[in-house]
């Protein structure tokens, strides 16, 4: 919320006659990795991950690269081909685990969630095709936030967690489309993609996807 109102406060001195808002939804998708959690798990246990124990033991991993994405967002309509916008954005929880399960005794598993999100300012163009329907392309700078925890519970159920914390910034574009309903409300479809978020020793680092559909108010 605090980068909201940062946000708002950047973009207020220009978001007048024809100034809009909007909000948009839709999904997120990044390169979730669980060779690391799999290579940490095997190092708790001793062995490589997958090992045969003889034991009838089962080892797995899982990983869930897709969330859900929220835009909140403001620009300043420059003319109909170009825009500025600055917008915070909520790429959503991703996560990943590895697991070692005996009979009998009980289950190791290490977990890992990642949380992003950011400010991301951009210039818009536009390429008309009717009064109403425009092509978009944008391009801009990601402020990113990234947040994970690193939870290792044991046979006996006893766990302990690791966070951490990486912030900076990198190239986002993207692609899409404008109808506008009538003169005060459009919606978008768009594609945008964030490159490289995340610290690769801290956090992990991935290009991640939003795809979604944004209505816009003109004011």
């Amino acid at each position: 919320m605090k980068k909201l109102i940062v946000l708002l406060a950047l973009l207020s001195t220009t978001a007048q006659a024809e100034g809009y808002f909007g909000i948009g939804l839709g999904q997120t998708k990044a390169d979730v990795d669980k060779t690391a959690l799999e290579n940490g798990l095997g190092a708790f246990e001793g062995v490589p991950f997958g090992t045969p124990l003889g034991a009838g033991e089962r080892w797995s991993s899982d990983s869930k690269d897709s969330g859900t994405g929220l835009r909140l967002f403001v620009g300043y309509q420059v003319n109909p081909n170009f825009s500025i916008e600055g917008s915070y954005i909520d790429l959503g929880e991703f996560s990943a685990s590895a697991s070692l399960s005996i009979p009998g005794i009980g289950t190791d598993t290490l977990a890992g969630t990642v949380k992003a999100t950011g400010l991301d300012f951009g210039l818009i163009g536009f390429a008309p095709v009717t009064d109403q329907f425009s092509f978009l392309g944008r391009i801009g700078i990601f402020l990113w936030d990234v947040d994970t925890t690193l939870k290792l519970t044991n046979f006996v159920g006893s766990s302990a967690s690791i966070n951490e914390s990486a912030s900076g910034n990198s190239l986002s574009y993207g692609f899409g489309m404008k109808y506008d309903i009538d003169k005060s409300v459009s919606v978008r479809g768009e594609f945008q993609r964030f490159t490289d978020v995340g610290d690769k020793n801290k956090t992990g680092q991935s290009d991640v996807d939003l795809l979604s559909v944004n209505l816009i108010f003109k004011f």
